[in-house]
């Protein structure tokens, strides 16, 4: 019954009333002639063998050879483990052996990521002919992402079936399934701390308890000796002794004999005790500035100062406030900016921005995350068009490396940094010089950004250093002035060498002739940096000499910005009080002049407490009526949970007026206060409890507070890598209680209500092994519903898989229906000539 198939049967109903019009056209009476039955049999005929072929037949063939199999084996760290020192070439050897030579295709796959079977999957699928054929899975089903069974399902839709190797996996593997502190902690009592852990076999193992040092505290470790059951695992008990307020780092480590796996043999956990008792100076390149001990003095008697360069990268954990001294979006990075502006708005961090001539406009807040959350904008619309022209030295001394990396590829990367940072009216030029100049590209758009890049990379070194024919060629690229033009023009000229003519007073004309400023960047030891200084000085612009060429991208976009005007305003301005509320209660004595700042402008919304009297006027009540010149000085606002001060301009320049020891305390001991203060909530409490092998944040509303409101509680798992982590949204379990699932891999999580109280709660993250690595073995029901779905089976032994390759073989089906439509345009080719022949 099966010899064939057809794809529309339905479409054969449609037979019998089609033939019954043909008998009637062609053998009613009137219009019967002779041959009509010939006729209408002839025309009957055609039309089933047309309705035929629109069926979609199929006929039985026998197709011995043509079934492939690929075989997509997971090579992925938990099935390593697990499979302990045999190979998978020796495990799947006897699959292979067992079919046809050639008839087999081997497709290993993994993720750096963990385990994403959908993704083997599909990429193993497009290794298949096309033909109908088997997908035969090795794999633990232990997928971390991905959705292997859609990607089954999408498959058997395809003809292709999904069947499976059950892996005989039998690994000897103890692992830490959670590391958490025991109850709520809190100062001044002893911290207890729970390892629980996991096994595939009886065995013997150590457990490892380390705390690191942390303040005054050291460094602590703790060993204990236990039996790890199978089924029921082992928990063990640590405790610690009291610890005062802040975040402590808790890292456990069992250690067994022929243990498979060592992924999951450790855990760290972070412990907050109380709240956040530190604030976090973060400095420029140079060294910290005396502001740093002026604000360790004025700091709450809670809180301990910590100081840490930016380059060196900024670790916010465990900190109450961040102060940022003059440091820009760039030394930060895009990442770290990114994780500052989410621990202000969903973990309550304080945070205060001071300026500088690497701060705000100056250090490119306006393009970064912080723009977002600061109360002042950097944004003043005052930003004028610029043409500039990178003026870069090719000689042969620009192969040389720092860092293993050559000096034209770090130049070539800081000019492809400047992308972001240009707006649509910018246009960039390029100059290589060695000997002779080369125009690279002549001033062009931001839009035409991808051609100046190809030209950009195709710039070789080679050659001597002349500076004034290069600079020469750059002005030449400024068009001719004309009147009322606002653009800034800009020639940045990079060089680490001797040139061999480079005369001073001609190129300073040149340059004061077309309004054009230079800076240059003095790079090697033999660059004339007494030479390259005085350009630079008498057209406007700046040396850089002496710094990191790894940080040349920073220093071009700093130039940047101060060609265009962004960056410090040097002149001496009144600082007046504008309004003292919500850090002061009152307005505190006059307040001594600023001697720069930073062009912002506060934003609605933002308190502003000081701003900018007239220039040289220092006045102690305000700006006078009718002043619009008045620039924020310190301004703030909450933003989400947590608070932000700026001060735009450059504080620990302000000198003893602002920095001694009797006018600090006025000026920073409450701002600081007021930036570390919390709100605690009054009218519920959270706390994380154990459900199985998950934990769940589970919030409790005090009662007489149940109902009262309808705003949502929200959990946020924070960490330094987990900038991207959705908050949760906790779900109404019962009257008065939420509760919503958390993961690991935070430093700590942070509840709140979604409404304007700003209270919160910061509750210890968990922690618990790589998820790839919770468990050894295999998933035997992922893997039948994977099998299940994709119209397979799961096999125990090769002859189970050759029988299901003979079954798709030998009932293979051949579609005919084209040879239906051939047959029916020979009937009527047959009835044509029947008819000239006069037959019919």
């Amino acid at each position: 019954m099966d010899l064939v198939r057809l794809a529309s049967p339905w479409v054969l109903a449609g037979l019998l009333p089609l033939w019954a019009l043909i008998l009637h056209a062609v053998l009613a009476s009137g219009r019967r002639r002779d041959g009509a039955p010939v006729r209408a049999a002839l025309a009957c005929l055609a039309a089933a063998l047309l309705a035929a072929a629109l069926a979609g037949p199929s006929v039985r063939v026998s197709r011995e050879g043509v079934c492939p199999v690929v075989l997509a084996h997971d090579v992925s760290g938990s099935m390593s483990a697990a499979a302990g020192k045999e190979s998978p070439t020796e495990t799947l050897a006897p699959w292979t052996a067992a079919l046809p030579l050639g008839q087999v295709i081997l497709h290993p796959f993994t993720d750096s990521a963990g385990t994403n079977i959908e993704r083997g999957i599909e990429a193993a699928a497009r290794a298949l002919p096309d033909a109908p054929g088997i997908l035969l899975l090795y794999t633990d089903a232990r997928q971390t992402h991905g959705d292997a069974v859609a990607a089954a399902t999408r498959l058997a839709a395809a003809g292709i079936q999904v069947h499976a190797i059950m892996p005989d996996l039998r690994p000897r593997d103890v692992a830490i399934t959670s590391l958490a502190p025991v109850g709520e902690v809190v100062p001044g009592r002893p911290v207890r701390v729970r390892v629980q852990l996991a096994s595939t076999v009886r065995v013997n193992a150590q457990v490892v308890l380390a705390r690191p040092a942390a303040g005054e505290r050291p460094e602590r470790t703790w060993r204990r000796r236990v039996t790890v059951d199978p089924v029921a695992g082992v928990v063990v008990l640590f405790d610690d002794a009291a610890l005062p307020p802040g975040l402590y780092r808790y890292d456990a480590e069992v250690r067994a004999s022929d243990d498979c796996c060592s992924e999951n043999d450790r855990a760290s956990c972070a412990v907050q005790v109380g709240r956040p008792q530190e604030i976090l100076y973060v400095h420029g390149p140079d060294e910290p500035a005396p502001l740093a001990t002026i604000l360790a003095r004025n700091a709450p008697a809670y809180a301990r100062l910590r100081t840490v360069s930016a380059a060196s990268g900024v670790t916010v954990a465990g900190a109450s406030v961040v102060v940022l001294d003059n440091v820009s979006a760039w030394t930060l990075g895009t990442r770290a900016c990114r994780i500052l502006a989410r621990r202000v708005t969903d973990g309550g961090l304080g945070l205060l921005v001071l300026g500088g001539d690497a701060a705000f406009a100056a250090g490119g807040y306006a393009e970064s995350p912080l723009e977002d959350i600061l109360p002042v904008s950097s944004r003043t619309g005052e930003r004028p068009p610029l043409d500039m022209v990178l003026v870069v030295d090719a000689s042969g001394s620009m192969n040389e490396t720092v860092g293993g990396v050559r000096k034209l590829a770090l130049a070539k990367q800081a000019v492809l940094a400047l992308r972001p940072a240009l707006a649509d009216a910018d246009r960039i030029g390029i100059v290589a010089f060695a000997g002779e100049p080369r125009v690279v590209s002549p001033l062009a758009p931001a839009a035409k950004w991808d051609d100046l890049r190809a030209r950009l990379v195709a710039i070789q070194a080679g050659g001597g250093t002349r500076i004034t024919p290069a600079v020469e060629a750059a002005a030449d690229l400024f068009s001719p002035l004309k009147e009322g033009d606002t653009k800034v023009r800009h020639l940045m000229l990079l060089s680490d060498g001797r040139s061999e003519d480079f005369d001073v007073a001609r190129l300073t004309r040149l340059c004061r002739r077309r309004r054009v400023s230079a800076s240059a960047v003095a790079t090697g030891a033999d660059a004339q940096r007494d030479h390259l200084g005085r350009l630079a000085r008498e057209t406007g612009g700046r040396l850089y000499a002496g710094g990191d060429l790894g940080r040349l991208a920073e220093t071009f976009l700093k130039d940047m910005a101060f060609a265009r005007g962004e960056g410090l305003h040097k002149v001496i301005r009144a600082a007046v009080w504008a309004r003292p509320q919500p850090i002061w209660k009152t307005t505190a004595p006059a307040l001594p002049p600023v001697p720069a700042h930073n062009v912002t402008r506060a934003k609605q919304g933002a308190d502003l407490h000081w701003v900018t009297g007239p220039p040289g006027r220092p006045g102690p009540t305000g700006p006078r009526e009718g002043e619009t010149d008045a620039s924020p000085l310190l301004a703030s606002w909450r933003r989400g949970l947590g608070k932000v001060a700026a001060m735009p301009w450059p504080v620990g320049a302000g000198g003893e007026e602002w920095l001694s020891e009797e006018a600090a305390p006025s000026h920073f001991t409450p701002l600081l206060a007021w930036l570390s203060a919390t709100t605690v909530p009054t009218d519920w409490s959270a706390r994380l409890v154990r459900h199985g092998d998950a934990w769940l944040v589970r919030v409790k509303e005090r009662s007489g507070a149940v109902g009262r409101s309808s705003a949502r509680f929200v959990a946020t798992l924070l960490g330094d890598s987990s900038e991207d982590l959705p908050p949760l949204i906790l779900r109404q379990r019962a009257p008065g209680i939420h509760e919503g699932k958390v993961g690991a891999g935070g430093a700590v999580v942070v509840v709140h209500r979604r409404d304007d109280s700003g209270a919160a709660v910061s509750l210890s993250a968990p922690g618990r092994p790589p998820r790839e690595f919770e468990h050894l073995g295999v998933d035997r029901a992922k893997l039948a519903a994977i099998v299940k779905a994709g119209g397979g089976q799961v096999h125990t032994s090769p002859g189970s898989l050759i029988q299901a390759v003979e079954r798709i073989q030998v009932r293979g089906y051949k579609p005919v229906g084209i040879h239906f439509v051939w047959a029916a345009a020979a009937v009527v080719v047959l009835q044509v000539i029947l008819r000239l022949l006069g037959r019919l």
